[in-house]
């Protein structure tokens, strides 16, 4: 039974590798979050932006409203080859039309979740960063688009930062994959006196460990006065639904929070195709997330046989500047014009 089970396994793994395209897309919906918290349910009627590259993926939302009563939507986008993220800006209305579309932040690492806030009449994008070592904090100016490197705000390769001003001091949240076994969470906690200040990790870090409950989903939501944590559940796969803590206590001698909800995707019509979620986030009586979907398309085989001939041409040109080239072209040559295969790199 298990042979059966595993065979079955990798029959679906292939089916939907090789005929699927695997995508992130962003939603939006009109829904108050004191009424999500109190009634320990979420099923609104979610509007997601449509993407027409199906390789393109837009992922970690976190949404502000502008000056202008406009809404601007930060989030990480990548394309599945090479899929490095960069951070962009999505500008929208209040009937959800999208205005503009700007990229914000590049850099040769990859670069994800974009935690935003304001301090001291400035404006910060804190993104994922993990890939350096670091955590870093950038400054930007949201009317010339401008961004520069503020600080690093802390040496460790810290997943999905999320910072909560509490008690007059500056608690950051996130995620660090344990030196035991590279593939699981551990929560970590570091917290400050400023916002750039000199971070001190606490002392139950981490505070926990697993693939459940462990990751930031987004930023805390306040809800008369109580604090909750939005955390990916990846116990099944990675970021299949969100469940969302009650903080209980934050102090430097200890962290307490207790399970209150979980958050998946339901089963609606404009949801077709989309079954995980692992980012939500909330601004007035708006709340964004992220859901990840399923499209067939027979073209996607194309794109496995384009990706798989490159490999082999790199493969073989490499050979080529090490072994006999003139001989080794000849059969190169010989062997593409009897098989009249084209060439696509």
């Amino acid at each position: 039974m298990n042979l059966f089970k595993k065979i079955l396994f990798k029959l679906n793994y292939h089916f939907n590798h090789k005929f699927f395209y695997g995508q992130w897309v962003i939603g939006i919906t009109k829904a108050n979050a004191e009424d999500m918290i109190r009634s320990k349910h979420f099923d609104p009627e979610i509007t997601w932006f449509p993407i027409s590259d199906l390789e393109d993926n837009w992922a970690d939302p976190f949404i502000v409203k502008a000056d202008d009563n406009t809404y601007d939507i930060f989030y990480e986008r990548f394309y599945d080859h090479p899929g490095t993220g960069s951070i962009w800006r999505m500008k929208i209305d209040k009937n959800f039309t999208v205005l503009s579309h700007d990229k914000v932040l590049a850099r040769e690492f990859h670069i994800s979740y974009p935690y935003v806030l304001q301090e001291n009449n400035k404006f910060f994008i804190v993104p994922e960063t993990s890939e350096t070592g670091k955590l870093s904090c950038y400054e930007y100016n949201p009317a010339s688009g401008n961004i520069s490197l503020s600080d690093h705000l802390i040496h460790e390769a810290l997943h999905d930062a999320t910072i909560l001003q509490h008690d007059n001091k500056y608690w950051v949240f996130g995620m660090q994959r344990s030196k035991n076994n590279r593939s699981m969470y551990e929560s970590w906690v570091y917290y400050a006196d400023q916002f750039n200040g000199q971070y001190i990790s606490h002392p139950g870090n981490p505070l926990k460990t697993g693939l459940k409950g462990t990751r930031p989903a987004g930023d805390f939501i306040r809800v008369n006065g109580d604090i909750y944590r939005p955390l990916q559940d990846c116990e099944k796969d990675y970021g299949k639904s969100i469940i969302i803590n009650k903080v209980k206590k934050i102090s430097e001698s200890a962290i307490e929070e207790e399970f209150h909800m979980s958050i998946e995707i339901q089963k609606r019509k404009n949801n077709k195709g989309i079954n995980k979620i692992h980012t939500i986030n909330i601004i007035d009586d708006l709340i964004i997330v992220d859901g990840f979907k399923r499209t067939f398309s027979l073209s996607k085989l194309f794109v496995i046989f384009k990706r798989w001939w490159r490999v082999r041409i790199a493969s073989l040109y490499m050979f080529l500047l090490q072994g006999n080239i003139d001989f080794l072209e000849w059969v190169y040559s010989d062997y593409m014009l009897e098989k009249e295969i084209l060439l696509i790199v």
